[in-house]
């Protein structure tokens, strides 16, 4: 069973484009995203566990604590919780977020690896990053760029 979807409001949700977003990463992560919640039991899940770009801000007092409070992405998922979630998904569901000059944005967990895609175009649209990787045997790879 899927949920219905208003189109015309789908369409308006992608020309809302947010300060600092391009047009194409805020198209690709509503399109991600509405993909999710018409089939919420797809099994696709991602989460934020650690945002290394607010601490930073925060430490360079670019942003005060109340902005970086309500700024911070950790907890942040996609399309909802995880439901059947393991605190210690084995190696490949593990991520981070980078962004064009290597600077991590954010840590996160996926419940597998189509569910890696939706986390990239969630950081592409929300804070520009351009790489995601995952841990290997030899250090972080890129998985998708």
């Amino acid at each position: 069973m899927t949920n219905a979807i208003d189109i015309a409001a789908y369409e308006a949700m992608k020309t809302r484009v947010p300060p600092g977003r391009t047009p194409e990463g805020w198209a690709a992560f509503i399109d991600a995203n509405v993909a999710i919640a018409i089939a919420p039991d797809s099994g696709l899940h991602w989460r934020i566990t650690r945002d290394s770009l607010t601490r930073r801000e925060l430490r360079a007092g670019a942003i005060d604590a109340d902005a970086a409070a309500r700024n911070d992405r950790v907890g942040t998922c996609g399309p909802g919780d995880l439901p059947a979630y393991s605190p210690s998904p084995p190696t490949p569901f593990r991520f981070r977020l980078l962004d064009d000059d290597g600077e991590v944005y954010y840590y996160g967990r996926a419940s597998g690896a189509d569910s890696l895609s939706l986390a990239y175009a969630w950081g592409m649209a929300w804070a520009g990053t351009t790489n995601l990787e995952i841990p290997t045997a030899t250090g972080w790879q890129s998985y998708i760029s």
